[in-house]
Order: C-alpha cells, then sequence, then structure tokens
C-alpha cells in the first residue's frame, strides 16, 4: 500500500491512531484504575476482554453456551440487585479505562508521544476534539448509559470537561453501520444493499429511501471465520472473496428483485485510504487481488450477473462517522464491536 498511516483526519490529515494498539502510559492517573497502566486499547475493550471480565463477575456465565456476552449482560441488568451490581462494575471498568484513554490523547504528554508513535495532526486534532460519540451494541440501552456515565464520571476525576462523551443508539436501526453505508455517497438512491463485513459476522440488509430517510430491513447475521488469523495469501483473498459476492447475491435473491442495475454500498473491518485495503486487518488479503477491491468486485458482479453493479467500499467506522457530519471537525466516533474502532466526520 502506497501509504503508511490509517485513516483521514478532517481536513485529509493523516492520522496513525488505532485505539487497539494506543499505549496508555503510567503518568496518566487513570490508567492506575483497574490494572490499565501501560496497556493497550485492546486490553482495556474487546469482546474477549468483555468475556473475561463477566467470566469473572458470573460463575455461572459460560461463553459456549451463551455466546452473546452483551446480550447477557442485557438481560442481567433486570436481574437482582447484585446481578446488576456487577454489570455496573464491568462497565465502569471498561469506562475507567476509554476515560483515561481520552485523557491521554487531550493531554498529548511527552510520555504518550513517546509509547505512541502518532501523526502531529493526530495530537492537534485531539487538542480541539469536543465531542465524542461511542456506538456499538454496548453503547444501547442501560448498558450504554451506564457506559456513558461512567466515562463522563472518570474523566471529572481526571480534571476533563473538554470533551462531551454519549452512547449513541438509533432505535430505528439495528446495525448502525448499515444506514451509514446507505447515506455514503450514493444520491439518495431509491434502492440500496447494504453490507457491513465484520470481524466475526456479516451483516447485510436492504435500504429503501422514504420521505424520513432510509429505512433498513435487515437480515440476520452470517457469522464466519475469522479471517485475521488466515494466511495473508491470494488463496484467502479468494475465499473472503467468494464469501462477499455470495452474500451479496444472496441478499439480492432474499428480497426477489430482478433489475437491471443495482446499488451495493459496503463497509468492513479494515482500513482503506483512497480506496485501497490496507495490509493489516481481516481483510488485509483483499488487496491481493487487484489495487481498488471496490472496482475488482463490481466487475466480477457484472459478469456473474450479466447485470449493471454501483460498488462503493469504506472503513466500518468510517460509515458510522459520516452520520455525525454535523459536529465536523471536532467529533469522533468510537465503535465498540469486536475490538474498537474510530473515524472522524
Amino acid at each position: 500500500m502506497k501509504n503508511d498511516y490509517y485513516k483521514y483526519l478532517p481536513g485529509r490529515k493523516p492520522s496513525l491512531l488505532s485505539l487497539n494498539d494506543y499505549v496508555l502510559h503510567d503518568s496518566i492517573a487513570g490508567g492506575q484504575v483497574y490494572g490499565y497502566a501501560n496497556k493497550k486499547g485492546k486490553e482495556i475493550y474487546s469482546t474477549e476482554v468483555l468475556i473475561k471480565k463477566t467470566e469473572e463477575s458470573f460463575e455461572e456465565y459460560d461463553h459456549k453456551s451463551f455466546p452473546d456476552v452483551i446480550m447477557y449482560l442485557r438481560q442481567k441488568v433486570s436481574g437482582s440487585p447484585e446481578e446488576l451490581r456487577r454489570v455496573k462494575e464491568i462497565l465502569d471498568q471498561t469506562a475507567a479505562g476509554l476515560a483515561a484513554v481520552f485523557c491521554s490523547l487531550y493531554t498529548g504528554a511527552e510520555k504518550s508521544r513517546q509509547a505512541n508513535h502518532l501523526t502531529e495532526h493526530d495530537w492537534e486534532f485531539w487538542k480541539t476534539c469536543s465531542r465524542i460519540f461511542l456506538v456499538g451494541k454496548l453503547a444501547k440501552g442501560k448498558l450504554g448509559q451506564f457506559l456513558e456515565e461512567g466515562i463522563k464520571e472518570h474523566l471529572q476525576l481526571l480534571g476533563m470537561n473538554h470533551f462531551s462523551v454519549q452512547c449513541f443508539d438509533n432505535p430505528k436501526v439495528n446495525t448502525i453501520s448499515l444506514l451509514g453505508c446507505a447515506q455514503m455517497g450514493l444520491a439518495d438512491k431509491e434502492i440500496v444493499y447494504v453490507f457491513d463485513f465484520g470481524n466475526t459476522a456479516v451483516k447485510c440488509g436492504r435500504a429503501h429511501l422514504t420521505p424520513n430517510g432510509y429505512e433498513i430491513k435487515e437480515q440476520p447475521a452470517m457469522i464466519h471465520q475469522d479471517y485475521r488469523q488466515m494466511s495473508d495469501t491470494i488463496e484467502t483473498a479468494k475465499e473472503i472473496h467468494n464469501q462477499i459476492v455470495l452474500a451479496v447475491l444472496k441478499t439480492i435473491q432474499w428480497h426477489q428483485e430482478d433489475c437491471s442495475a443495482y446499488e451495493v454500498s459496503l463497509c468492513m473491518a479494515n482500513n482503506l485510504i483512497d480506496n485501497e485495503i490496507a495490509d493489516r486487518g481481516s481483510y488485509r488479503s483483499l488487496r491481493l487481488l487487484a489495487p481498488c477491491y471496490g472496482e475488482y468486485l463490481q466487475q466480477y458482479l457484472e459478469q456473474e450477473t450479466g447485470k449493471k453493479f454501483e460498488v462503493h467500499i469504506m472503513n466500518d467506522a468510517q460509515a458510522v462517522a459520516n452520520l455525525f457530519r454535523e459536529w465536523s471537525p471536532k467529533a469522533a466516533v468510537v465503535t465498540l464491536g469486536t475490538h474498537m474502532g474510530i473515524a472522524y466526520p
């Protein structure tokens, strides 16, 4: 890949920030909370971390029999007072770590700069950032309320009043990234087939434009193997590509629409710069198929079906971030999925 940065900040300035790899240096007071000093972001939040914390707090919890850990925690919110206390404690631990990360980014202390080789544009952005939106299953409902309250409390303890933090939930959409896909550069097309190719599952849907905006008819998520663990080869690229094609064609077939042309907008858990897939992340191997995978996929679908396709492709966090354009250029959007993602409206 021609660029060695991860994504763009507002004004198309390059960013090297990965929240998963960001190191909390020990001079940030909040880094000491729950043993997060010198830990990386992925040790503060990921579904794997959340599962571990839930297993420690609820002895009866078995991930194999109840794989959706967030759904499990959501059920426990309505349980006994003791169960509710344990859920709040788990979320408070996560909130403390996230608050410390945001504080560290804003402060931009020398130790942080030494531990995290970001661009000067990254540090400049966080010095002026005023809003942080958190999006994902953990940011919904009561869990999101507890997480938001916890982050605000820990930011106060750190003497930080620079950020407005909000856990965002759109009750009309199950997977908000699909709404972001529908609205991404398609000039308000009436029907758009939308997809979110995540680290562990594919979310598929059909977006229909109404007077009140897009309405998403979403299908059940399809679980897939962890592509990140597969070797970075052309064979892996072909296997992932075949799964993407299958998801697109099955979704169109499921809606029984026989058209001469289709609009397809998809996002994935991988960084893209100028439509080129980065050589890191679960879908990195797709770059081996063509310099611009979106064009490759479009041509393949057209050859496969004899129909016309318009394909748009973007990073999953960016798809969500563009729903918050009104807050640009001083906002960041953090997605809480299998791992953390970040993008800027």
